[in-house]
């Protein structure tokens, strides 16, 4: 099996296995991989807790934060391109904003549209980043947060990668490490392992929405449109079903657009459709 479920290491984190053998058939293209391996993990100080690699595989782990009970709510999962590898060491999704100790982005983003806020309490002078990404982690997979929606997250390829170090940052930095032929079966192994999150997860009232161009086009009916930039930007990418279900799905903006307006106007404009056609909920102020 090119892709395989290892254990879980902790709430959210999990460790997977990649089978060089299957991913490379080709010597080629497996020594192509190598002389790109090093380079990798070593851009980052947060790979020597990620990885353990022998001959002809890669143990990492990875993070996913899925509620463990249903409460009513309508559960809508977000997938975005793949974890950051200094938030899977971290814990959490999202941890930190690249290279500050602040919130991330993307939080502000979710609240700002009402799609999520966690319970935070103003000033808390004795909380760190650790101890308030402990706090998230705990409240997301508890679904405590003000939210109309039960709020799952995922990635689409689960293979961190660094924010920090360009060369190999994102899923950019995964298309470079694996090369195109690669990542076309990884992307097809992780695409089996999303179907089965949404069917465990996703019901007829809920949704997905993605925030990143792969994560989209894998997961999209082939006959809804096709992923652009401008289409993500406007809200215009809508699918009837998702990896196969009769789910509906959405292509929201990047979430490095999380403070703009359009981001917050995109996602409350889906919210309005998840809902069913009942009034958008109003920006924060």
């Amino acid at each position: 099996m090119l892709l395989q479920f290892v254990d879980e290491v902790s709430p959210g984190i999990g460790r997977y296995r990649l089978d060089l053998r299957e991913l490379y058939p080709d010597s080629k293209a497996r020594a192509r991989f190598e002389a790109h391996w090093r380079e990798f993990v070593e851009s980052s100080a947060d790979h020597r807790d990620l990885f353990t690699r022998d001959a002809d595989s890669i143990v990492y782990r990875t993070e996913s934060f899925i509620p463990h009970e249903q409460d009513g709510r309508p559960p809508v999962l977000l997938v975005v391109g793949n974890p950051a590898s200094h938030s899977v060491r971290a814990g959490m999704c999202f941890a930190l904003e690249k290279g500050r100790r602040t919130e991330h982005r993307f939080w502000e983003g979710l609240a700002a549209a009402n799609w999520l806020s966690f319970n935070d309490v103003p000033g808390r002078p004795d909380e760190d980043a650790e101890a308030r990404n402990a706090r998230h982690r705990a409240d997301l997979l508890a679904g405590r947060y003000e939210s109309p929606f039960l709020v799952g997250i995922d990635m689409f390829f689960t293979f961190p990668s660094p924010a920090s170090a360009p060369a190999w940052k994102g899923v950019s930095g995964l298309f470079k490490l694996f090369g195109c032929p690669g990542m076309r079966l990884i992307a097809a192994a992780e695409r089996t392992r999303l179907a089965s999150t949404i069917s465990r997860f996703v019901t007829r009232q809920g949704a997905v929405v993605t925030f990143q161009r792969n994560a989209y086009e894998e997961l999209r009916n082939p006959s809804a449109p096709p992923y652009t930039r401008a289409d993500a930007r406007e809200g215009r990418l809508r699918s009837k079903s998702a990896a196969g279900y009769p789910i509906q799905l959405f292509g929201a903006p990047p979430t490095y657009l999380a403070r703009a307006k359009l981001f917050h106007r995109v996602l409350m404009e889906y919210a309005d459709a998840i809902a069913g056609g009942g009034p958008a909920p109003q920006p924060l102020r």
